[in-house]
């Protein structure tokens, strides 16, 4: 964050909304895989 000369907040903001959409599309795979 620091480097990239913005605040923690924002950082804190995007991993956050990056992992909520990291496990909507990996609840799909465990769709699948249930069928297996």
């Amino acid at each position: 964050a620091l480097r990239l000369d913005i605040s923690v907040k924002t950082v804190e903001f995007h991993i956050t909304r990056s992992l909520k959409q990291l496990r909507v599309q990996l609840k799909d795979y465990q769709f699948l895989w249930s069928f297996l």
